[in-house]
């Protein structure tokens, strides 16, 4: 007897404690999707809807904090399984449960987002640096330009120094005006290929990082329509959004590989399909019998309603006549 009695207190212990860590996990789990939430939004404000880099960093903001959110799931799922008989907390988990699936499709639209983002932000870099050499190139056409045009070494070195060229030093001022000439050629040519060459190695090293950030942000966005589908539960099916498809595309395989079971399937189709247009012209039949009746019926009130009016019209008349033959 004692032992049946600890053993019941035992028991009544681990659903105290089962309560207890479902109230908390549940209230832990909204904690969770609030500071996901306060994270997203810090990250993506304020909104820059054409900008490229803004686009990859809300897919990233999304997808790379999604860990938060999927950990909220996780704690209401052991939730609802520790607590079974508290409504309020099976209703949280169907609740989030069907959000779920709304996210998935979301980081499933992610990624052509994220496709988009990736070739406008490479031709926003591409046209930067076409930008930046076009104007490398006028500048060195002006340039070259001053340096033929000038007539003595400090017009020559006045000229470069108010289109931000080569500075000549005072010391070569003294050289002849051809030879002078000859250098800043040299010096201006060599500066534009410079420049030039370190625009294309500048712009190699802007496209990998965006590159790079781009497919970070897309594998992120598939694990997190993964995760998100593998925790969205259908109470009704018993089954997670990922196993539906999983095991839908599974069945449709299975048929294709077994040809005798996909002809059977098609014949029972076939059968039922044939069964229902049966079924739908015995009940437009029935539907038809049933307002002709309607019909007849209405007609044969309508014609008793006829013949009692004219029986009491008779019997009217007939009773008038008599109190006339009374009164005389």
């Amino acid at each position: 007897m004692s032992v049946h009695v600890n053993q019941d207190s035992v028991d009544i212990r681990q659903t105290q404690v089962a309560n207890t860590a479902s109230i908390m996990l549940a209230d832990g789990a909204l904690a969770l999707f609030v500071i996901y939430v306060v994270i997203v939004a810090f990250d993506i404000l304020p909104p820059r809807l054409f900008d490229p880099t803004w686009m990859i960093n809300f897919a990233l903001s999304l997808s790379g904090n999604i860990a938060i959110p999927l950990a909220a799931l996780v704690f209401l799922h052991v939730a609802a399984w520790l607590n079974p008989l508290s409504n309020s907390i099976q209703a949280r988990r169907n609740f989030f449960a069907r959000i779920a699936r709304w996210v998935t499709l979301g980081f499933l639209l992610l990624i052509p987002l994220i496709g988009y983002a990736t070739w406008a932000g490479s031709n926003s870099i591409k046209i930067q640096n076409a930008i930046q050499a076009n104007n490398a190139q006028v500048t060195t056409k002006r340039l070259l330009q001053v340096i033929d045009a000038a007539t003595t070494p400090n017009q020559l070195q006045l000229g470069l120094i108010a289109l931000s060229g080569p500075t000549i030093p005072n010391e070569l001022l003294r050289l002849p005006l051809s030879s002078l000439k000859d250098q800043s050629r040299i010096i201006v040519n060599q500066t534009s290929k410079s420049f030039l060459l370190n625009l294309d190695r500048l712009g190699s090293e802007r496209f990998l990082p965006f590159y790079i950030q781009s497919l970070k942000a897309f594998l992120l966005a598939l694990v997190g329509a993964a995760a998100s589908a593998a925790l969205a539960w259908n109470p009704i099916k018993n089954q997670s959004m990922l196993d539906e498809v999983v095991m839908g595309d599974f069945r449709q395989i299975r048929l294709i590989l077994n040809p005798k079971q996909f002809i059977a399937n098609y014949k029972l189709n076939q059968e039922q399909r044939a069964l229902s247009q049966d079924a739908r012209k015995r009940v437009l039949e029935i539907e038809k019998q049933r307002q002709v009746e309607a019909r007849k019926n209405a007609a044969a009130t309508r014609k008793q309603s006829l013949e009692r009016k004219r029986e009491m019209e008779k019997y009217i008349k007939e009773e008038k006549r008599k109190r006339s033959n009374r009164i005389d």
